[in-house]
């Protein structure tokens, strides 16, 4: 008899519910209020850059001020292929008591690598990195992960390793300035393209994180209800907090009838 594999938890933390992250989580202190009345319903604040704490001291604040307000908190750090006893003593230290879920943002370091010591060497790498993380946290977190938005425009890139670890694949449907891609087409690419990412394990869920207001139309034809927008403070891209507004109105329409 097959043994059954148990479908990861923390799928629901993001189901049914609009997210947003925030980088410079001090710029997200104080306004946990407009955040909501924007229409979201759970913040992500970075804690750790995979190689140090990253502004702990105002990810629990907020985490104490969210509790007020019925606002549900996720953490999120950047992680790296080198170093990892260094990042998982950092990232287990850095995430504030009563969080349950840790994203995890690997990027072109993890395609470096790939390239300069091998598939397998990376692959060892990344479970290395995310068992230990679980094992560090007493797997009290449940952990998703956030990259690229083309597995097939990043072939070196080892989704499946990451999602054998992981709840949930958060694909970053980014509009960038000056890009040739529409805002359609890129979230297109990352609906479908990621449906293959979150098979490595059952039970696993799609959540793409978007940054423009002109992707919600694509989901709702898609009756995509869950999903997160980067990022309400200006860090790379136009800021939320910049454009509540726009926002505001755009989330108001998406969830209307």
């Amino acid at each position: 008899m097959a043994t059954k594999v148990a479908a990861p938890t923390g799928t629901a933390f993001f189901t049914n519910r609009i997210g947003l992250w925030a980088h410079l989580t001090s710029r997200m202190l104080g306004n946990l209020h407009d955040v909501q009345a924007m229409g979201f319903d759970d913040i992500l604040v970075k804690v750790d850059d995979g190689r140090s704490p990253y502004h702990v001291a105002d990810a629990q604040r907020i985490l104490k001020d969210a509790k007020t307000i019925n606002l549900p908190v996720a953490a999120w750090c950047y992680v790296y292929p080198d170093n990892i006893a260094d990042q998982v003593k950092s990232i287990a230290a850095s995430i504030p008591a009563g969080v349950t879920e840790l994203v995890v943002d690997a990027e072109a370091e993890w395609e470096r690598f790939a390239a300069a010591h091998g598939e397998p060497a990376c692959i060892a790498a990344v479970h290395q990195l995310m068992s230990r993380i679980a094992a560090a946290t007493g797997h009290r977190v449940n952990l998703h992960l956030s990259s690229f938005w083309s597995p097939q425009l990043h072939p070196e890139f080892p989704f499946r390793a990451f999602m054998i670890h992981c709840a949930t694949f958060q694909p970053q449907a980014y509009l960038e300035p000056g890009g040739t891609r529409s805002a359609a087409s890129i979230l297109s690419g990352a609906l479908s393209e990621g449906a293959s990412v979150v098979r490595a394990r059952p039970g696993q869920a799609l959540v793409p994180t978007i940054n423009n207001t002109q992707m919600l139309a694509t989901l709702k034809a898609r009756q995509i209800k869950s999903f997160s927008v980067y990022v309400f403070d200006p860090e790379g891209d136009a800021a939320v907090v910049d454009h509540e507004t726009e926002w505001k109105n755009a989330l108001t329409a998406f969830r209307a009838a």
